[in-house]
C-alpha cells in the first residue's frame, strides 16, 4: 500500500500544470488546449467563455446588492479598483464577437450593453462643465455607485493608480467607441450621443503640437481642470477607432448624425501622423494600465497590448493607414517576441512552454498571461496569413491554447499562474481575440459546424439554422467571413442572389461571394471558408446550405 501511494503521489508531482489545468500534450509534446476534443476546443471556448455573466453564478456585493462586476474588478479580490471604461469597452467587443459566432445575445443583453449604459451615465462620466466632459471615468473604488477615479492610498499605499477626478482619455475613447458599435448594432440615440460627447472630450482636449514626450491625449489628466499628470500615453488607437466608428455613421445614417465628423477626421489624421512618426518607428509602448504608479518623469513601463492594438488596426485599415503598413504589423510583431515573450520572462514562465508562445503585460508585470497571449495570437494568425507564413501560423495557435487555460471549470476566467483572480473586462475580451484568429486560419474552426468570426462592419442580425446562416450589417457594404459546414448552395443579399466570384471579386463585380472547397481541419474533419462580400444591397445576407448541424 505504501508503495502504491509512493508511485501516486510521484505522478501527481510530475503532472505539469497550468493556471489550475493538467497540461495536455500531443505525442511530439506540443500544447494542446485542455478542452477536449481539440478540434472543438475554440468552439467549446467561445460557446463558454461569457456564460459566467449571465447564467446567475455572477455573485452580488454585499454592500450595493449589484452584480459583482459593478464594484470590483475582480474577483475573488476586493480591494481593488474598478476599471468602469475599459469594462465597457472589451465587455461590449467580447459580447458581440460571442453573438457573432453563435447568435446567443445574452451576454451583450445582460451583461455588456448594462454596464454601458450604467457607466454612460452620471455614474461613470465627467460631467458639465468640467473640462473632460462626455469622458468616461477609467477607475473607481470598490464598491462606490459613482467612478470618480481611484483613490491611491487604497493600492497598498504606493501612489498606483490612478487618484481621485483623475481620467485616462485613451480609456474614455474606448469606451466611446463601444457607444458608437452599440449605436451601429441598436439604432438606440443615446449610444450615439454618449460617443459624441467622448469624440467632443477627445478632440477639445488635443494637444496641437505632439512629439517624442507629448502625446496627442496625455495618458493621465484632471477631468474637472484638464491639468496634465502624465504627458505621454502611445494608446490612439481606440480614438481612431472611435472617429471611424463615426465617420461610418455619418456616411451610412446622414451627416446631420454626425455634426463635427470633419473636426474628427482632422483628428484622426493627425493623431495617425504621429503615430506613425513616435511610437511606430520608435517603439515607446507607454501609458496604459489603470493600476501602475504615475510616473511624473519619464515613462518606463513599456506594454505589449499597445503594439498589439497597433498592429490589429494596420491588418484592418491597410493602406488607408499606411502605405507600408506590412511591414510596420512585423516589426511589431518582432518586437512583441523580442521583448514580452522572450525578455520578460523566467524560469517560473520561460518564454515558450511546451512550445506555445506565452506573452508578458509589462515591465513592471512580466507574469505571462491569457490576455495578451491570445492578442498576441490573433495578430500573428492575421499577418501569417497576409504572408504564408506558415510557422508563425502554427505558433500562433499554441499560443491560442496556452489562453485557454484561463477558462476554469466554472466558467470563471483567470489572468495567470501569478494572479488567480477574474479580471472581468480581461475575462469579457478574450472570445474577441479567438474570432479575429480563427477567421485568418480558417482550419482552426470546428468541423461540422458553421460560424460568422468577423465583419468590417457590426453586425445588426445573425441567426442560425443547419441549412442557413443569416446576417446584417450595420453598413450595407461590408465584408464577412464565416467558416460553414459545406459549401454553400445560394448566397442572397436583400433576396437577390450574389454571385460567386473568384478572391478579390471578378471583372469588377461590386459584390458576390467566394468559398474553396473543404479543406481539413487543423485537428480532423473538414471546413468551409467563406467570405461575403457586398455593396450597398439592401437587407441582410442569407447562406443558404445542405442540412446540417446548427453551431454549438
Amino acid at each position: 500500500m505504501r508503495a502504491q501511494l509512493a508511485l501516486y503521489f510521484s505522478c501527481v508531482a510530475s503532472t505539469p500544470t497550468l493556471i489550475n489545468h493538467a497540461v495536455v500534450l500531443d505525442a511530439g509534446g506540443e500544447l494542446l488546449s485542455w478542452l477536449q476534443p481539440q478540434s472543438t476546443a475554440y468552439a467549446q471556448f467561445l460557446d463558454r467563455s461569457l456564460v459566467w455573466f449571465y447564467n446567475g453564478t455572477v455573485p452580488l456585493d454585499p454592500q450595493t446588492g449589484l452584480p459583482y462586476y459593478y464594484v470590483h474588478g475582480q474577483y475573488p479580490k476586493v480591494d481593488q479598483e474598478t476599471v468602469p471604461a475599459r469594462q465597457v469597452a472589451w465587455g461590449v467587443e467580447g459580447a458581440l464577437a460571442v453573438w457573432a459566432f453563435n447568435g446567443d445575445r445574452r451576454a451583450l443583453e445582460e451583461m455588456a450593453a448594462p454596464f454601458a449604459g450604467y457607466v454612460a451615465s452620471f455614474n461613470g462620466t465627467a460631467p458639465s462643465p468640467f473640462a473632460w466632459a462626455g469622458a468616461a471615468f477609467a477607475c473607481g473604488n470598490p464598491e462606490e455607485l459613482v467612478f470618480r477615479g481611484y483613490n491611491q492610498s487604497r493600492l497598498n499605499g504606493n501612489g498606483s493608480g490612478d487618484g481621485y477626478m483623475i481620467l485616462e482619455p485613451d480609456k474614455a475613447a474606448d469606451a466611446g467607441l463601444a457607444y458608437a458599435t452599440l449605436y451601429q448594432v441598436t439604432g438606440g440615440a443615446g449610444w450615439l450621443a454618449a460617443a459624441l460627447s467622448a469624440a467632443d472630450a477627445l478632440v477639445g482636449n488635443m494637444v496641437r503640437a505632439p512629439d517624442a514626450t507629448h502625446s496627442p491625449w496625455p495618458f493621465r489628466v484632471h477631468a474637472p481642470t484638464g491639468a496634465v499628470l502624465e504627458y505621454y500615453g502611445a494608446n490612439v488607437w481606440p480614438a481612431l477607432r472611435l472617429f471611424d466608428a463615426l465617420a461610418d455613421v455619418a456616411r451610412v445614417g446622414g451627416a446631420g448624425l454626425v455634426p463635427r465628423a470633419a473636426d474628427y477626421a482632422a483628428a484622426r489624421e493627425a493623431a495617425l501622423a504621429w503615430a506613425l512618426t513616435f511610437p511606430l518607428a520608435n517603439m515607446n509602448w507607454q501609458g496604459q494600465w489603470e493600476d501602475m504608479i504615475i510616473e511624473t518623469t519619464v515613462p518606463t513601463n513599456v506594454n505589449s497590448y499597445q503594439p498589439c492594438k497597433a498592429a490589429s488596426y494596420l491588418l484592418d485599415r491597410r493602406e488607408a493607414a499606411a502605405p507600408n503598413w506590412r511591414n510596420l504589423t512585423g516589426a511589431l510583431l518582432d518586437y512583441v517576441w523580442r521583448v514580452y515573450i522572450v525578455e520578460y520572462s523566467s524560469p517560473r514562465d520561460p518564454p515558450i512552454q511546451w512550445g506555445a508562445p506565452a506573452v508578458a503585460e509589462q515591465t513592471f508585470d512580466r507574469n505571462k498571461m491569457g490576455i495578451h497571449t491570445a492578442h498576441w495570437a490573433a495578430v500573428a494568425a492575421r499577418y501569417a496569413n497576409e504572408t504564408g507564413n506558415a510557422t508563425l501560423a502554427a505558433l500562433a495557435s499554441r499560443a491560442l491554447n496556452w489562453a485557454t487555460y484561463t477558462l476554469q471549470v466554472d466558467n470563471t476566467s483567470l489572468v495567470c499562474n501569478g494572479d488567480m483572480n477574474d479580471w472581468f473586462p480581461i475575462h469579457a475580451v478574450l472570445p474577441a481575440y479567438f474570432t479575429a484568429a480563427i477567421a485568418a486560419a480558417p482550419q482552426w474552426s470546428a468541423p461540422n459546424q458553421s460560424h460568422v468570426y468577423r465583419s468590417t462592419s457590426p453586425l445588426v442580425d445573425v441567426a442560425y439554422a443547419p441549412a442557413r446562416v443569416a446576417y446584417a450589417t450595420y453598413d450595407p457594404a461590408a465584408t464577412v467571413w464565416a467558416v460553414l459546414h459545406a459549401v454553400p448552395a445560394a448566397v442572397t443579399a436583400g433576396g437577390v442572389p450574389l454571385p460567386r466570384v473568384p478572391p478579390g471579386g471578378a471583372g469588377g463585380a461590386p459584390q458576390g461571394w467566394w468559398s474553396a472547397a473543404p479543406v481539413a481541419g487543423a485537428w480532423g474533419g473538414t471546413v468551409v471558408a467563406v467570405t461575403v462580400h457586398t455593396e450597398g444591397a439592401g437587407g441582410g445576407v442569407e447562406i443558404s446550405l445542405p442540412p446540417g448541424p446548427a453551431p454549438g
